[in-house]
């Protein structure tokens, strides 16, 4: 039972490395090596909002990533606690070192991802500005086509969303 625990999170985290690989650092890259002046001339607005579906997947992702990482840490420390009576009679002589380079993987994607958040401050002023053109739409969301209940469900989600991304601390 224990051992298909730790294969089930060793799966989802091999799961969630082809994800990040595949779908999450590739618009990253492109935004990181982006100077300013390769960017056309458009709002910082138009451009959060532009790029608010992908930063809006981009903390979900961080989000199970993070889950992942305390899971898998928790099922490590109970198995190796020192009154566990179930690793004492079973796992003292088992290496488990596949759970640990997964727990390793994981690590690397969230400090990659860390790193390029912060090399790419554009998002971030990007997704502020967009924040604060949703916060004046708040005293007359109708002018927009919206209710004072949709502008502040969105504006609460993409603050949100910018706490958990743009501070340099994902996990």
């Amino acid at each position: 039972k224990v051992l298909l625990i730790f294969t089930h999170l060793c799966d989802e985290v091999s799961a969630l490395r082809q994800h990040a690989r595949t779908h999450v650092f590739p618009p990253l890259l492109v935004l990181a090596e982006e100077g300013p002046e390769a960017v056309p001339a458009r709002r910082l607005e138009a451009e959060g909002a532009a790029l608010l579906p992908m930063f809006l997947d981009l903390q979900i992702f961080v989000q199970r990533a993070n889950a992942l990482t305390i899971n898998l840490l928790h099922q490590l420390a109970s198995l190796y606690a020192g009154r566990q009576r179930l690793y004492i009679s079973t796992f003292k002589a088992v290496r488990l070192r596949r759970a640990f380079d997964a727990l390793g993987e994981l690590f690397a994607i969230i400090i990659s991802l860390d790193a390029l958040l912060g090399a790419s401050p554009r998002l971030a002023a990007s997704i502020r500005a967009y924040a604060r053109a949703l916060q004046n739409m708040m005293p007359t969301p109708s002018k927009y086509g919206s209710s004072a209940e949709e502008v502040d469900a969105l504006l609460s989600r993409v603050d949100g969303a910018e706490r958990e991304l743009c501070v340099g601390h994902l996990f």
